[in-house]
């Protein structure tokens, strides 16, 4: 995203937190996490209790932003069930309406859940 840092405000307001404009964006938004970057080859983690998360979009998880950037409170994962949860996680999408890409970034750091019961939780920072 270009442009000035109150332009790029303006911009995530509209997509996140209680203002949001239901024409960018809804009610609740879903956060699916990679083993890669998806437009190159990655896919969407699978097993060992990992599942998309459905998250409200409110002022709790997208804080307003500052500065042309917006980082979310810590948005947490089903409990890993045993085994590797995802391996190398690469990156982290939000979609809106179940298909639309809202954003999408590199996941750093890592997404580290590896045994039975760890819960992983991510910020995403989103500009």
């Amino acid at each position: 995203m270009f442009g000035s840092t109150t332009a790029k405000n303006r911009s995530l307001k509209a997509c996140y937190g209680s203002a949001h404009s239901s024409a960018w964006s809804g009610a609740s938004v879903t956060v699916h996490i990679y083993d890669g970057n998806p437009t190159n080859g990655g896919t969407e983690l699978a097993g060992n209790g990992y599942a998309a998360i459905t998250v409200a979009n409110n002022d709790t998880n997208f804080p307003a932003p500052s500065a042309g950037r917006l980082t979310t409170a810590a948005l947490t994962f089903p409990d890993c069930t045993g085994g590797q949860y995802g391996g190398a996680v690469g990156s982290w999408w939000v979609i809106k309406d179940g298909a639309t890409l809202l954003d999408c970034a590199p996941l750093v750091p890592k997404l580290n859940a590896s045994t039975a019961g760890s819960v992983p939780s991510i910020l995403l920072e989103i500009f």
